[in-house]
């Protein structure tokens, strides 16, 4: 029972929303807040992609919980775990589940700007954690003025100006995910509000954007976009989601995606071709080949299968990830390996580096911080 109530948890955390916070009162009785913490380190081990902000405070003979949690699983598993060692205290249990009720049944938002910007707290000054780009889909979690608390595709959480999507509910979402749809394969391009160059712009784009494909109309797509707008853009900068599917992930197709991004900027927390900081360099190149890796360097670290790049870095081939840091236990950044030695990563800008010593792109920074490397395709 205890397995499949686990399985149950990992489940509904990737399917919907379990920042992990437990914060203990001293005069809470000890097999309490253990219990506490051993609910979160089960199932919501990473605030940055599970809400878990529990508050625990004893009253005479009464216990209260408070906070707020991803969902009504974890609520509940939360509640006969800490009942089970409550003894004769009354507990009072006011642990609110997210999304928050006011937000009713529109708890979804689609993107409708190119990149949409996460950040860590409601208000624009607030440090970038990641990016949505245009036609994603993003869980609506909670309200604050005119910012959302979200939970993207790759479950990051996040708030997100109320400006950069458009809200809708479960059905909207299938609406907007059924029928046939075009991929922007381009690193940048136009949306045009008639097929023609010079019309009006409607919106910019960006790479690995999913749009609904209305018709072809000459050598231009029709396709839908969020609150119901229909644009245009040319051809040559997408093609059917259908043939992309169709087509299998290898070395030789990430490097050459990895290749083309080559001399965009650096941004913290971006993961667009607007700019990319290290991982979303790395998550955008395998999205782009049908491989859905986590937001950060540490989280992509436990992906895939690790490997002995040998002493020469002879072991290394084109399509593995590089990882860095200060020491094994704090890994701080990633790149794609091109095999040999060679890598491509983001730092400035993307370009590429190596770690063998006789190379002309050898950087000794990174050949002292480099801890290991993971191979994410068979």
């Amino acid at each position: 029972m205890r397995q499949r109530i686990r399985n149950l948890g990992i489940i509904l955390l990737i399917l919907g929303m379990t920042t992990a916070c437990a914060r203990l009162s001293p005069v809470v009785p000890g097999e309490i807040t253990k219990t506490v913490q051993s609910v979160q380190k089960e199932f919501a081990p990473d605030k940055r992609l599970s809400v878990f902000q529990v508050q625990l405070e004893k009253k005479g003979d009464q216990l209260i919980v408070s906070g707020e949690v991803g969902n009504s699983f974890l609520a509940n598993v939360l509640r006969d775990s800490i009942q089970t060692h409550a003894g004769n205290l009354d507990l009072i249990f006011n642990v609110k589940t997210l999304p928050e009720k006011a937000l009713g049944d529109s708890t979804f938002g689609i993107i409708d700007v190119s990149a949409a910007n996460i950040r860590r707290s409601p208000k624009h000054a607030a440090e970038m954690l990641s990016q949505a780009i245009l036609g994603s889909v993003v869980r609506l979690l909670k309200q604050e003025k005119g910012w959302y608390f979200v939970q993207m595709e790759d479950r990051y959480l996040g708030w997100v100006s109320k400006t950069s999507f458009w809200r809708t509910d479960s059905a909207g979402v299938v609406r907007w995910k059924t029928g046939k749809h075009i991929l922007i394969t381009a690193p940048w391009g136009w949306i045009k509000k008639k097929p023609s160059q010079f019309a009006e712009n409607l919106s910019d784009m960006v790479a690995g954007s999913i749009l609904p494909l209305r018709k072809r109309v000459g050598s231009w797509y029709e396709v839908g976009l969020p609150g119901l707008k229909t644009g245009y853009l040319r051809e040559s900068l997408a093609g059917p989601v259908d043939k992309w599917n169709r087509l299998k992930p290898t070395s030789a197709g990430i490097v050459r995606t990895g290749r083309q991004f080559l001399g965009l900027p650096y941004l913290w927390g971006g993961t667009s071709t607007k700019g990319f900081d290290c991982s979303g360099y790395i998550q955008t190149v395998f999205k782009l080949n049908h491989i859905q890796l986590p937001r950060d360097a540490n989280q992509m670290a436990l992906e895939g299968k690790k490997i002995n790049p040998g002493d020469h870095f002879q072991n290394l081939r084109p399509g593995d990830l590089l990882f860095f840091g200060p020491n094994p236990d704090k890994i701080t950044h990633v790149a794609l390996s091109l095999g040999k030695g060679k890598y491509y990563h983001s730092v400035g800008n993307v370009h590429e580096n190596s770690l063998v010593e006789s190379d002309s792109l050898f950087n000794a920074y990174r050949f002292r911080t480099f801890r290991m490397a993971r191979r994410i395709l068979n």
